[in-house]
């Protein structure tokens, strides 16, 4: 079974657009933390400082729904596949509106296992791939 982080977000004044809701860009930016988080949380990782880290090489996102100004929103992170020397990670933004549940943002990312020092990347650790299922 896979494991899904659920990290909510703050919707800040400045995410929103004049249109009323959350720009694209801040959308991404939401996902950044729930990439953040599920590293933080499966891994144990300082996104910036440990390694071998995960470095993203690729970026797929689809805009279903409006994140509007208001909603209650949740990035939901989980992996795909671990490959020999990646990870691809699947992302949703959820919002709750009125009991239910809208998925607004769907995003898959391509993350590579990087060595700091060497500046190469290198196979995933087995620590690793026994945290992430």
């Amino acid at each position: 079974m896979k494991k899904v982080i659920e990290t909510e977000v703050q919707v800040r004044f400045a995410d929103v657009d004049v249109f009323g809701h959350v720009n694209n860009i801040h959308q991404q930016a939401y996902l950044d933390l729930g990439k953040t988080d599920f590293y933080r949380r499966v891994l144990g990782l300082d996104a910036l400082a440990d390694n071998p880290t995960l470095v993203i090489v690729s970026v797929r996102t689809d805009f279903l729904e409006q994140v509007r100004r208001g909603d209650v929103v949740v990035v939901r992170t989980w992996v795909e596949r671990v490959g020999t020397k990646s990870v691809t990670l699947g992302q949703r933004i959820v919002v709750r509106r009125a009991e239910a549940e809208v998925v607004c943002t769907e995003s898959e990312s391509v993350l590579v296992c990087f060595d700091l020092r060497a500046q190469q990347s290198v196979e995933v650790p087995d620590r690793f791939r026994e945290l992430l299922f």
